[in-house]
Parts: C-alpha cells; sequence; structure tokens
C-alpha cells in the first residue's frame, strides 16, 4: 500500500538506524533506498525481515532533487513516503495516522509528521492536521500519482538540491490541493543526510 524512498548520501550509520525503526509496519509494500554517492553497483534487491528493499546507485553523483526522482521511478503503490536518511520512527503508529489524515482530508496533497529530536523525541499532543505554506521535504506522504502527474522535484539550476521541496508546494497549491503538518511525529537529526560541499547555496 505504501513505498518509502529513502534518500541517502554517505549515511549509512543512520540509515541502518531507520530501516530498523521502520520494520515491522504492515502497511510498508517496499523500501526504495536511492543514494546519491558515485557508486557503479546495480540495482540489488533483498528481502530485510520480511520486507521489500531495493538499493538503487550507478556512477553517478545525483543531488537531492534528482535523487528523489531516480528512486521513485520503482514506487507502485498508491501512496508514497518521502523521507531522508537522518530520521527514524519515533511514533509506532506514524504510518496508520498518516494514511487516516490522508483519507480524512482529501484536498491535502503533502502530510508530513512533526520532525522531533533525532536523540530524545517525543510525541505530538497535536490532535488535527495542521496547514503550512510549505514543508521541507524530510518526511513526506502523499498519493504516488500526484508526485507522477507533477513530474517530480525541478532538478535544474536554483533547484538541484536546496529549492526544490519548496518549489515543489507551490505547485501542489496551483493543484488546488494543502500541505501540512499531520499529528504523529518522526524524530529527525536534521544536517545528517549529506550535505554538498561542491555547490552553491542560493
Amino acid at each position: 500500500m505504501i513505498d518509502i524512498i529513502i534518500t541517502t548520501y554517505k549515511t549509512d550509520d543512520y540509515l541502518d538506524r531507520l530501516l530498523e525503526s521502520l520494520l515491522p509496519n504492515k502497511l510498508i509494500n517496499k523500501i526504495i533506498v536511492s543514494d546519491g554517492e558515485e557508486k557503479e553497483i546495480e540495482v540489488s534487491k533483498n528481502i530485510f525481515k520480511d520486507t521489500n528493499v531495493i538499493r538503487l546507485s550507478d556512477n553517478k553523483r545525483k543531488y537531492f532533487s534528482e535523487n528523489c526522482n531516480y528512486g521513485f521511478q520503482y514506487v507502485t503503490s498508491e501512496y508514497l513516503v518521502l523521507i531522508n536518511a537522518d530520521t527514524k520512527v519515533s511514533d509506532p503508529n506514524w504510518l496508520d495516522i498518516l494514511l487516516k489524515t490522508q483519507n480524512e482530508n482529501s484536498d491535502y496533497g503533502i502530510l508530513s509528521p512533526w520532525g522531533v529530536f533525532y536523540d530524545e523525541p517525543k510525541l505530538t499532543n497535536k490532535t488535527e492536521v495542521e496547514e503550512q505554506n510549505h514543508i521541507g521535504a524530510f518526511c513526506w506522504f502523499m498519493k504516488s500519482e500526484l508526485f507522477r502527474k507533477l513530474n517530480g522535484l525541478r532538478i535544474d539550476g536554483d533547484y538541484i538540491h536546496w529549492n526544490s521541496d519548496f518549489e515543489f508546494c507551490d505547485r501542489v497549491y496551483k493543484e488546488g490541493l494543502k500541505i501540512g503538518w499531520a499529528p504523529t511525529t518522526i524524530a529527525h537529526k536534521g544536517g545528517g543526510s549529506g550535505q554538498p560541499t561542491d555547490i552553491k547555496r542560493f
């Protein structure tokens, strides 16, 4: 029912912890690890604790935007979670809550859990979705068809790494859909997903 794309760049320590925290969740169809590193490896598929995990890489350095789109080519489920490697589950019911919130609020294109401290995660006391103009893409939940319809994230110019998530939010609003925080949490380190040193921040 839900495919998860994990974008990663030299973050295997975080990745292992994230994978452990994601499992076992029966709503997950498969986990797609999209690696932004320059590696000459082919698609690898394996079963990790009864869950399908696909790890992707090639011989090309991919920044955030392209890396997300690269992973999306393997999405087949109705719903998509786009998540950074430097996160881990803090609320065991997070996916159930995101799915329930989406079903009850079909006018929302993107839902995100509240980000809480990675080392001292706490559950939110929020009970309703809260609309926002933009939410950074550290953890997005949406229908896969929306990401497909909008042709993914922009990968040119200013949007190669830094601003494509906010630009995508703008396009979601142009579709007549909203963006908001859902009443659940995900632990987020922040800055642990691998920052590029070879491009300018716009």
